[in-house]
Formats: structure tokens, sequence, C-alpha cells
């Protein structure tokens, strides 16, 4: 640091010698590329490169000036000063000052990647863990890495390949950076990555791996090797069971969560499974797994073939009021009961027991007081909605409350889950909220175009609740692809 202060004195006193000789103006030499490139247009130039490029330099070392001030005279810098290793090494020192604003020492370190300076591996581990990385600063980071692999950037890596699609810009850069970073293909790299106890992408690494190879492929590559992780021992287990793999990192996830919490109730819910496979065509999905190890235990319902759900189902939903179409005003998403039969085709035999499990819910006085409750109490408090989740226990669905989230953003109109209640999401039959905010809230009667987004991103079935008066409410059942029942006008009990 003594030597940095050296060097920025002399730098200084040259630069205010140098511009005191030229006779320095108000203005004093050009502050950004632009104003240099107008004075090249003079004839002679009132100002050397050589103090145009220092001049700048203490702007850029001034913690005085506002970021973007400096990082116009970081421009200046770099252009005149091409590869000079003294100025290189100047502004590298800038990254370890805590008072470098952000846009600064993200620019800075842009420029040393770009130079291939191997000396900034640390700040690349720091900025990898940026989750606002911006964009050109990753690609330039992705660039520096092909040359200069960093073993403790590989989870991260991994994360941000991810996100990218298998045809994206960077499809071959991320495959070199992980082989180099590994010594393997990048298949085999990814798959020890998540048989590796201290590998924290796992999730990450199955949806680069699902997004890139055939199924079948992969599942047998997985099942050939031998776990060493509840992760791994989680895709065995599940893939051989149930015929499943994880689509994203969220149902891997929940899938190795079920796995390590559940693994006495596995067997029988399989056999189920395999069951609803072969009679009408079920495909398992990690978020039916309290469904079916629920129905596996219970001999009164575990042979209930599907045709008779939808008769049951069906039956429900006649005996039912509904709110009548015209109060959708036009709503893409406007659940109609007239519907229902042309719905049944794309409601898996889980979405029917979901139904008929709910609506049974619904009609039970002790649910409808308690929900006549918690409206009143959701109306008077303006900062959150109500919700929760609706488990089966001892054969009969149940509605439990969570809180909302306090440290999160506040949101009146939509419910939004603690981390305690996304976890507990993993055992659980579907979610509900409340549409409470208005005493009559006919407008609002089925889930809006946020709520669809969070269940395809969350994986479950939800569940919303409309008041529509003092005296009812009306309930409408919704999945992962936009299908809305609904289950009818329900009672409040005082």
């Amino acid at each position: 640091m003594r030597t940095a202060t050296y060097i920025m004195a002399a730098t200084v006193a040259a630069a205010t010698a140098t511009v005191a000789a030229q006779g320095a103006t108000a203005d004093g030499p050009p502050k950004t590329l632009s104003e240099y490139r107008r004075t090249l247009q003079a004839r002679p130039a009132p100002w050397p490169d050589y103090t145009v490029r220092q001049y700048n330099l203490r702007r850029v070392w001034n913690d005085d000036l506002a970021a973007d001030e400096r990082v116009a005279s970081l421009d200046v810098v770099v252009h005149l000063a091409g590869n000079d290793e003294v100025v290189v090494e100047q502004l590298s020192m800038l990254l370890g000052q805590e008072k470098t604003p952000r846009e600064l020492h993200d620019a800075v370190l842009a420029l040393l990647l770009r130079k291939g300076t191997p000396e900034v591996a640390g700040h690349v581990v720091r900025a990898l863990d940026n989750p606002k990385l911006p964009p050109d600063l990753r690609d330039a980071i992705l660039r520096w890495l092909v040359d200069h692999p960093q073993p403790e950037v590989l989870a991260r890596v991994v994360q941000l390949w991810a996100d990218e699609p298998p045809d994206g810009a960077n499809e071959r850069r991320f495959v070199r950076i992980v082989e180099r970073i590994s010594g393997k293909r990048w298949d085999q790299a990814l798959l020890d990555g998540i048989n590796a106890e201290r590998f924290f992408a796992r999730g990450s690494a199955l949806e680069v791996l699902s997004a890139r190879m055939d199924e079948p492929v992969l599942r047998r590559r997985i099942v050939e090797r031998k776990p060493a992780t509840p992760a791994m021992a989680a895709l065995h287990v599940f893939s051989q069971r149930f015929d499943y793999l994880p689509a994203d990192g969220n149902e891997f996830v929940a899938t190795t969560w079920l796995y390590t919490r559940n693994a006495d109730q596995i067997p029988d819910a399989a056999r189920l499974a395999k069951q609803w496979r072969r009679s009408g065509g079920y495909r398992f999905n990690i978020r039916d797994f309290h469904l079916l190890s629920r129905l596996a235990r219970d001999p009164t319902r575990k042979g209930i073939r599907r045709s008779q759900l939808v008769v049951d189902v069906g039956r429900m939903l006649v005996a039912r009021e509904h709110v009548m179409p015209s109060a959708y005003a036009g709503r893409p998403a406007a659940p109609r009961l007239r519907d229902f039969p042309d719905q049944v085709d794309r409601l898996s035999i889980a979405d029917l027991w979901t139904l008929k499990l709910v609506g049974d819910m619904l009609a039970r006085p002790r649910i409808q007081r308690a929900l006549w409750i918690v409206a009143r109490q959701d109306r008077a408090d303006r900062r959150s909605a109500k919700g929760g989740l609706i488990v089966l226990e001892s054969g009969r669905a149940e509605a439990k409350l969570f809180p909302a989230d306090i440290e999160r953003e506040q949101d009146d109109l939509h419910y939004v889950p603690s981390r305690y209640a996304a976890r507990a999401s993993r055992d659980a039959l579907a979610w509900f909220a409340g549409h409470f905010d208005k005493l009559d809230n006919v407008e609002r009667i089925a889930p809006d175009a946020e709520e669809f987004a969070a269940a395809r991103a969350g994986n479950y079935r939800g569940v919303i609740l409309t008041s529509l008066g003092e005296g009812q409410f009306t309930a409408h059942y919704y999945d992962c692809n936009g299908e809305v029942v609904s289950l009818g006008i329900y009672p409040f009990r005082q």
C-alpha cells in the first residue's frame, strides 16, 4: 500500500506540474474520450497525451468524484495507456480498495480480464458470487476462465450454464471451462459433481445434463453410478421406482428432500404410481408424492380408478352453485362449469384426487368457520395476503395457515410464503391463497398471471379462495399447465 501511495503521489505531482507548465485553463485537460477526440482537431494539440493520461489517472483514484466520472476518466486512461504495465498495475490496485465503487471496480476488472491478467483470480471468484453480475462482465470472465481455469468457481459456472439454452452463444465456452477445470468430459464432470459431497450446484448440473442429453441415456448413466451422496441416491431410487427424473433444480431439491425424510413411504407410493400408470397412463411428478404416499396406505381408496373419480368429481361440481361466466369480464383464464368435461382428459388422476379431497374439505363447517375468521383478518391487514398449505391427515385434506414472509416485499394482493412454508410444501397436497382483500371480490375469483407463473416455477397445484360478500366464498383449483376448475360457492360459517 505504501508503494501504491508513493506511485500515485508521484503521478499526481507530475501531472500537476505538467498541467501548470502547459498553462492550464479553468476546464483543465479532457476528462472523457469524446472531449479528448475534440482536442485532437486543434493544432497544435493543447494537451500532450501523457499529461491527459496522468490527469485522468489521478481522477480515477479520486474518491471525491462520482463513480460515472471516474469510469469516464478510466476510458481515457485505457485509450492512451495501451499495455503500459505501470498503469495496469496502478489500476489493478483499485480492485483491493473498499471505497472503489462497484461500477469502477467492474470496469477495471473487465479491463484486466481483456488483458489476460492472471493475478485477478481472487477478484473473479468474488465477482461470480454477485447475483447481479453484469452480462458484459460475465462474458469477459468466461473468456478469461477458458485460459485461466479456477477450480473454486466450478459450481458457480455450472449455475450460470444452467441459465443458458443449449444453443446459446457461450455453449462451447462453458464446455471448455468445465472440462479444463475438471480434467474430464463435461458430462462426466457434472455427474461427478452431483455425486460429490462438497459440490453445491447439483440442481444446476442436472438441469444442464437434462437439457443436453436424451433422458433414457441420462437415466442409464445415473443408474450405473454408485451413489455417494443422498442426491445421487435419490435420483437412483426415483428413476428405478417411479421412472422419473427431475426436470429442474427445484424438482431435484424436492426429490432429495423427500428421499431423505420419507424413505419408508417410497415403496408403497411407487406401487400405487405403477398401478395408476397401468390403468390410466399416469406419469409421476414429485409434486404427487404426498398424495400417493398417503393414499397408498388407505385400503379404502388406493383401488379407486380414474373413471370413478371423474364421476365423483363431476357430481360434486354439479351439486354446487358457481359464479356465472359473466363475472369474469372476458378474462382468458375464465373457468366455466360446462368446461369440466372438456378438461378431464387434461387432468391427471392426481388432479382429480386433489379436486375431490379439497372439495370435501371446503364443505366441512369447521373449515368454513375458520375461513370466515381468516377472511376478516386478511381485510384488516393491509400489508399481506393470507395463505398456506393443504395436507392429507388421517385420510382428510386439512388447510394449514402459514404467515406471509415478513422479510420479503409485502403484497396485499398475493400471498408471499416464507422459506419455511416453501420447504414444507415439498410434502403437501397443494397451496391455497385467499383473495380476501375486499368483501366482495368477484373480479378476482380466479388465479391471475402472477399466480400461474408461481405455480409453474414452483411445480405445485393451487387453490384460490375468494370472498363474495360477508356470507360466502368461491374456490378455484389450478395446476402448472394453466387448467382452472371452479369448485363452486361455499358459505362462510360465523
